[in-house]
């Protein structure tokens, strides 16, 4: 809950940021949108939400997506918070429908 909420905190206090990536009519009205997507359990977190935590811990991750397509490799989506450069702190997650997993590198 407590990562819900700083998600939700950061895109409450940043909304011209995230409006531009709402359909309507949560793009006016990002609380709305907060407390039915970010905050509420049974939705499993999305891309404004999961940038928005990423911004608001200031940490980058990588979400590995395995999606049964053609090939050897995950799909790998990246999240970076604003002024992030390579080396910086990152988490690695692995999403299967439902939950998220970190995935941890030797």
């Amino acid at each position: 809950m407590y990562i819900r909420f700083l998600s939700s905190t950061h895109l409450r206090l940043n909304p011209d940021l995230y409006a531009p990536f709402l359909d309507a009519p949560y793009a006016a009205n990002i609380p709305r949108y907060c407390a039915r997507f970010i905050e509420a359990f049974g939705h499993d977190a999305d891309n404004v939400g999961i940038l928005a935590l990423a911004r608001a811990i200031k940490v980058g991750m990588d979400i590995c997506y395995l999606d049964r397509s053609a090939g050897e490799e995950p799909m790998v989506y990246e999240f970076r918070p604003d002024n992030w450069k390579e080396g910086d702190e990152k988490v690695d997650l692995l999403y299967c429908p439902g939950h998220y997993d970190i995935l941890c590198h030797k």
